[in-house]
């Protein structure tokens, strides 16, 4: 059986937990500022939350975030070397830590009547049914107008919560046909699997003092640029802007599924100073702290992605490959689009992706673009 990267690394991540490596992760300077305080997300990725509604491709996703907890940092910096470390270490006057867990649900088009949804033998002209059950671990470093981001996911493919989610919302909510094709997804029955990523950003607009609590600003501008191995193995560059009332630390995740999620989570001296400011200048207690309209874009280069190709010896009963003679073969660059409002008031903030858009990740008879939208909750 052929090992692959994503089948390797969890062993990896087994080696480093009983041996301690990474465990006594660098010992942190006295001029480095590591948040000890919380902030919580919930985060809903859904194609009913875009209009038309045709619950195919990343047709859900759940994700909650636990941001200044520093639960799987051990493992984290264990795959955080040998350069991770040295760029931590580089940008590292304030730090943030953080995991997440969730799922992610994949499907092929729904079909005339639900047809193709329906179908119960394997589909080769179209994506595979796929999921992922997943825990994320991330930290990050920033000085100015730079930072840095590392993350390490763990998780397994092809567990059954995806289809009795989705089954039910046939049942209870749609009213229509139920999804047929699980047993055909990838990896049925589970697999494990994990990734690292390192992600750059730079502000190239904007104030990189603006803090919770503060006046706002008119908006920032960030590039970055990341990379990631494992069971997805791809490379991005892109852009993040924010306008409007701007009141959130600029370092952001732009993970070309969400939009922006700050990733500093309010000190409780910030989160008094700014409920104490909430609709400072009118008297008006309703007025937001912030709240701005975002777009995040970027070009997506593309090794490898286990959820469309399969992990392992390719005997998933549908594996799409990039050969020409593919009855869908899969595209090296895809572009995306991400458009969305943030607002919050106080100690609570809600996102609304309007819609993420990313362009066909395969040709064949049913290419097609990607798209879904995202509401996410956030308790500081």
């Amino acid at each position: 059986m052929r090992i692959s990267l994503p089948m390797a690394l969890p062993g990896a991540l087994a080696f480093a937990a009983l041996t301690g490596a990474g465990a006594s992760s660098q010992t942190e300077a006295d001029s480095v500022e590591t948040a000890p305080h919380r902030s919580w997300a919930l985060q809903v990725d859904q194609d009913v939350f875009f209009e038309p509604a045709e619950d195919k491709d990343y047709t859900m996703g759940v994700q909650l975030d636990f941001v200044g907890s520093g639960f799987g940092q051990e493992l984290l910096a264990f795959f955080d070397r040998p350069f991770g470390h040295c760029l931590h270490d580089l940008l590292g006057v304030r730090r943030t830590e953080s995991w997440h867990f969730g799922f992610s649900a994949f499907t092929p088009r729904k079909g005339p009547g639900g047809r193709v949804l329906a179908a119960t033998e394997p589909i080769l002209d179209d994506r595979p049914y796929a999921s992922i059950l997943f825990a994320k671990f991330r930290r990050g470093s920033w000085d100015g107008r730079h930072a840095f981001f590392s993350e390490l996911t763990v998780g397994v493919l092809g567990t059954r919560i995806a289809e009795s989610a989705q089954t039910w919302i046939h049942r209870k909510i749609s009213h229509d046909v139920d999804p047929g094709g699980w047993p055909n997804q990838i990896s049925d029955g589970g697999a494990p699997t994990a990734a690292y990523r390192a992600q750059y950003q730079r502000l190239a607009i904007g104030d990189s003092s603006i803090d919770f609590g503060q006046s706002p600003g008119p908006g920032d501008l960030t590039i970055s640029v990341d990379a990631m191995a494992g069971f997805y193995t791809m490379a991005r560059a892109g852009i993040l802007a924010r306008l409007g009332w701007v009141a959130s630390p600029w370092p952001t995740a732009s993970f070309f599924t969400s939009g922006p999620a700050p990733e500093v989570a309010p000190t409780p001296e910030q989160k008094a100073r700014g409920l104490r400011n909430a609709g400072a200048g009118c008297g008006c207690s309703l007025l937001p702290d912030e709240a701005y309209v975002w777009l995040s874009a970027g070009y997506q280069g593309w090794v490898y992605n286990a959820l469309l190709q399969g992990q392992g010896d390719g005997d998933d009963p549908v594996n799409l490959t990039y050969a020409d003679d593919s009855p869908a073969p899969l595209r090296r660059g895809v572009a995306d689009l991400s458009v969305g409002l943030t607002v919050r008031w106080g100690r609570f903030g809600v996102t609304w992706a309007v819609f993420t858009r990313h362009s066909p990740l395969f040709d064949g008879p049913f290419s097609r673009n990607h798209e879904w939208g995202t509401v996410r909750l956030t308790l500081h």
